[in-house]
């Protein structure tokens, strides 16, 4: 039996695809863009003004900016040295957390419900900027008319600590005098020990005696010696501590920085970026509610 001839494979047709009316069309967008250019740069140009009106009318800020270095104080140890008067930590802590509030709370009672009670003097506070060299920043905002009364604040907490320190110091280092003075009696008191008085106590013509105390004697000049050396250290390194101790002081005054927050230009930029984009989706949201109007009009209508 013959087969049938195999029928040949019929090629797949290809649908031609036929765009949507909902999908995104470059030229569309373009078309969109320009014909609603009214609407953006209006926009555009209302938000710009209102971002520099708000510049011009936020009062300027300033930064108020005080440097104190904390002193130290000599070491009572025997070998000398030098220590914090206090540690720029616990300084900055303390501050923060009970210098700074009730200086506040003393200025606002003297001065009532003026400058000084005001949010910008509300924001002083104090940071480490360097540990190892003890230097501490004390900070505060102030408005134009508000820099003198923030300067002086600042300068009278500075003031304040510079005091309280001074205190500690003058304690410590008369403390470190009366000990240099105890070990230089000491020394004298060393020196003038006769390491012969005990030979003139031995009984003459004792050979034995004296040969004895001459043993006895020059272990004491040894153990004196010894003494003295260790006295004498410790005095020294005592006196070298002594020079070394500095007072807490102001490392830079008061003084005011540059204004902060955003400048004129910067708030008129992204016065712009913003209302440019505010303006394009106007522009789109108008163009979808005139065409939505539209489409629901042409079917009313059939």
């Amino acid at each position: 039996m013959e087969r049938a001839p195999a029928q040949p494979q019929s090629q797949p047709q290809l649908q031609q695809y036929v765009y949507a009316d909902d999908e995104i069309n470059l030229y569309d967008i373009w078309h969109t863009l320009v014909r609603r250019r009214l609407l953006i740069v209006g926009t555009a140009i209302a938000v710009i003004i209102a971002s520099a009106g708000y510049s011009f009318l936020q009062t300027p800020t300033y930064a108020v900016e005080l440097k104190l270095r904390v002193g130290e104080k000599p070491s009572m140890a025997s070998h000398g040295g030098l220590e914090w008067i206090e540690r720029p930590k616990s300084l900055e802590v303390r501050l923060n957390e009970v210098v700074i509030p009730q200086s506040l709370s003393a200025q606002t009672d003297r001065l009532g419900a003026t400058d000084i009670s005001k949010p910008p003097l509300g924001e002083v506070e104090a940071d480490v900027l360097d540990e190892e060299a003890g230097l501490l920043l004390l900070s505060a905002v102030a408005t134009d008319a508000n820099i003198p009364a923030v300067k002086d604040f600042l300068s009278r907490i500075a003031e304040l600590i510079v005091a309280e320190h001074d205190s500690q110091l003058t304690n410590r280092t008369d403390a470190l005098k009366d000990q240099i003075m105890s070990l230089r009696a000491e020394l004298e008191r060393l020196e003038r020990s006769d390491n012969g008085a005990l030979i003139g106590d031995a009984a003459p013509g004792g050979e034995a005696s004296a040969a004895f105390v001459l043993l006895v004697d020059r272990m004491l000049d040894d153990s004196q010696a010894s003494e003295r050396v260790e006295f004498e250290l410790s005095r020294l390194m005592l006196e070298l501590a002594l020079i070394e101790a500095g007072p807490t002081a102001v490392a830079r005054p008061a003084e005011a920085g540059d204004q902060q927050g955003r400048s004129v230009g910067m708030m008129v930029g992204i016065g712009a970026i913003l209302g440019l984009m505010l303006g394009v989706f106007g522009a789109f949201g108008r163009e979808f509610l005139e065409n939505a109007a539209a489409h629901r009009q042409e079917q009313l209508s059939q």
